[in-house]
């Protein structure tokens, strides 16, 4: 590219920073921390993070998951993952390949302060939390990936003693 604008890098490099700086002084989204740069917000990256993410799928699901969602359970990809989903099915694509996926997976990582028997628990509480906060973001789903969140709901709830607390997670027991 640097030669099709007939730039030498140092030019091209120049022409970069200026370009930077400019939309620094003039949008707001970026600014300056020491050396770096960095959005005036987290969601902004998330959101663009998401879409970028969602583009290289060319309506393949399974990059999608692969590349991104399979992560959700990372502070940096919670986000990130709630977009991707709701960008995927306003594309025009059905969200219950993904639904599958979030329900079906191995777990993406240890989750903190879990030890033991508790990991099973956890685990099943979090998707269901991370499914329930993609309700909560109105993204459409079928009938059928609602049927499977309460079903796995409807799971959670059997298998759990009931006391005087809620839910004790510490008396679970799945499969």
């Amino acid at each position: 590219m640097v030669s099709a604008l007939a730039l030498t890098p140092l030019e091209a490099e120049a022409d970069a920073r200026s370009v930077v700086d400019a939309i620094v002084r003039r949008t707001g989204l970026l600014v300056r921390s020491g050396l770096r740069l960095r959005f005036i917000h987290p969601t902004i990256q998330e959101y663009l993070s998401a879409r970028h993410l969602v583009s290289l799928a060319s309506g393949d699901e399974n990059v999608v998951w692969n590349r991104g969602v399979r992560m959700w359970q990372s502070s940096e990809w919670r986000e990130v993952s709630l977009f991707a989903i709701g960008l995927w099915v306003a594309d025009r694509n059905g969200a219950d390949g993904l639904i599958h996926h979030l329900l079906t997976a191995p777990m993406s990582g240890p989750a903190e302060n879990v030890t033991g028997d508790e990991t099973p628990q956890i685990d099943l509480v979090d998707r269901l939390e991370f499914l329930f906060d993609i309700l909560l973001e109105e993204v459409p789903l079928s009938s059928q990936a609602l049927n499977d969140i309460a079903s796995n709901s409807f799971e959670l709830s059997n298998r759990c003693a009931r006391g005087s607390q809620m839910l004790n997670l510490s008396r679970c027991s799945l499969r």
